[in-house]
């Protein structure tokens, strides 16, 4: 596995992620409300030297980057209501609340 990542320029440990997150929290909160519909787009390579980034590696930071603390609280909200849903369905179908558990 190594060797294959190697070859493809990235690190077998995977942990280049926490390099783009330190570089993607900043610009989340230069807009923490309403986020930065278009962050993909700009140049985050801080000149050549850092990672190129295109998505966030973190559903969380995707949101917030992307919606803001607006979008953030919006896909809580889902998340509990849905989460709340499966509980009560475990009484009457166990398999479609074990089904919801696994996808929240």
């Amino acid at each position: 596995m190594a060797d294959f990542t190697s070859l493809v320029g990235r690190d077998a440990t995977l942990t280049g992620r926490t390099d783009s997150w330190a570089g993607l929290v900043p610009l989340a909160e230069r807009n923490p409300h309403f986020g930065m519909r278009l962050w993909r787009h700009l140049d985050l390579s801080d000149g050549g030297r850092g990672p190129m980034v295109n998505e966030a590696h973190n559903g969380y930071l995707e949101v917030l980057l992307q919606l803001g603390l607006v979008g953030l609280v919006i896909t809580s909200m889902f998340l509990l209501s849905f989460g709340r849903s499966a509980v009560r369905a475990l009484t009457h179908d166990y398999d479609w609340a074990s089904l919801a558990f696994a996808t929240c």
